[in-house]
């Protein structure tokens, strides 16, 4: 019988083994018998290890990982062939929460005042028509006075021409006279119910001078820089003294490179401050570019009922390019490799996964958009990781 080379290198050592033991005086025969069958079977089953073949472990390295059905079901894998898809990209830019000046008022004196009495202040919500501040003015004082004389001529030439003891050019003068005092007024900043009122007091109003300024809309003051006593003067730089605006409905402007102002498609947006993501719509992509910045201007509109966004916050922005079709894969069936590469796993025609190298062109996101493998190409969709962890096993293996 001829022996192979593993055999004769057990019967070599524990030959060996048997003539050393023989040597110890006072060692039993039972005692050496039992270590030679023990020292004999250690040596074999290191022989043994060392001389047996590697083809299967070698074959599972090279062919890709092969699953059992038991494992595939455990582990939930699903293979399913690339399609093309629309996966518009998504771009982020910085961007910061502004009023919405669509419905936002400014409220100030159109002619030189001072402060008497302040009756609003930052934060408060306000009616239409109610009084956010009194103030005084010379001029104004000469425009009601004169406003007043006008209505009670009007009143005597109407009078007069119904006897016929004036002509009629005199009354339309009168009338003159008293619209144009009426629209000086208006002019400096009067409603037409204050202008009312004070006809109504004619001279008897104490207060000449006096006027006050009314919240033209509803909602909240969000500006108020002025002092009680302060001498307001009207000129070219002159700063209203209150803004009122609805804070439920603000805008958020981003400003993005011109390559990527192209890119924008449709007008879905999110708006992220902090952990919390608010829907928005996109109104407005600018057709200038900022000559300082070098950037284009992206407005959106944010329903902030919840007051979660306030004017000068800064916030993250994410807009959606245009859709093309492209190749999609769950984001989590995309994985790095031990050399930082990105790879999926693709199932090939013996049914191994084999590591395949892709192009991440951006993830949108449970979903990724990815180059490299051609449609219809099976790759692994849910339990990636699992086929990955197998992979990398396998690979360890092959360098012991």
């Amino acid at each position: 019988m001829t022996l192979n080379s593993g055999e004769l290198q057990v019967r070599e050592l524990v030959r060996t083994v048997r003539a050393r033991l023989s040597q110890i005086p006072h060692l039993g025969a039972v005692s050496a018998a039992l270590a030679v069958i023990l020292i004999g079977g250690v040596a074999a089953a290191f022989v043994f290890n060392r001389t047996k073949p590697q083809a299967v472990e070698t074959a599972r390295a090279s062919d890709g990982v092969v699953l059992t059905a038991q494992q595939r079901r455990a582990a939930g894998i699903e293979v399913l062939p690339l399609r093309r898809s629309s996966l518009p990209p998504v771009l982020r830019a910085p961007g910061e929460v502004k009023t919405n000046d669509y419905i936002t008022k400014v409220v100030g004196p159109r002619v030189t005042a001072t402060v008497v009495k302040r009756h609003a202040k930052l934060g408060d919500v306000v009616a239409q028509g109610q009084a956010l501040v009194t103030l005084y003015s010379q001029d104004m004082a000469e425009a009601q006075s004169g406003f007043v004389l006008a209505e009670r001529d009007l009143a005597r030439y109407r009078r007069l021409n119904a006897s016929a003891a004036i002509a009629q050019k005199d009354l339309d003068q009168a009338m003159s006279k008293r619209q144009e005092l009426y629209g000086r007024l208006l002019a400096f900043g009067l409603t037409a119910p204050q202008i009312g009122a004070l006809s109504r007091k004619g001279l008897a109003n104490s207060a000449t001078g006096q006027f006050d300024l009314v919240a033209p809309i509803a909602g909240t003051v969000t500006k108020d820089d002025f002092r009680e006593g302060e001498v307001i003067v009207v000129d070219k730089e002159t700063k209203p003294l209150f803004e009122i605006t609805n804070p439920k409905d603000v805008w958020v402007e981003a400003r993005v490179a011109q390559s990527l102002a192209r890119t924008i498609g449709g007008t879905d947006a999110r708006v992220i401050a902090g952990d919390r993501v608010k829907s928005a719509r996109i109104v407005q992509v600018g057709s200038t570019m900022d000559e300082t910045t070098r950037t284009v201007l992206v407005r959106l509109t944010v329903d902030n009922a919840d007051l979660m966004l306030r004017p000068g916050q800064f916030v993250d922005v994410e807009l959606s390019g245009a859709s093309e079709p492209v190749l999609t894969v769950p984001t989590d069936a995309v994985l790095r490799d031990m050399g930082g590469n990105w790879v999926v796993y693709a199932q090939g025609k013996d049914g191994a996964f084999q590591p395949r190298r892709v192009s991440l062109r951006y993830a949108v996101g449970e979903r990724s958009a990815i180059d490299g493998l051609p449609a219809g190409a099976r790759v692994v969709t849910a339990g990636a990781f699992f086929v990955h962890s197998e992979a990398q096993k396998s690979s360890f293996a092959d360098e012991d």
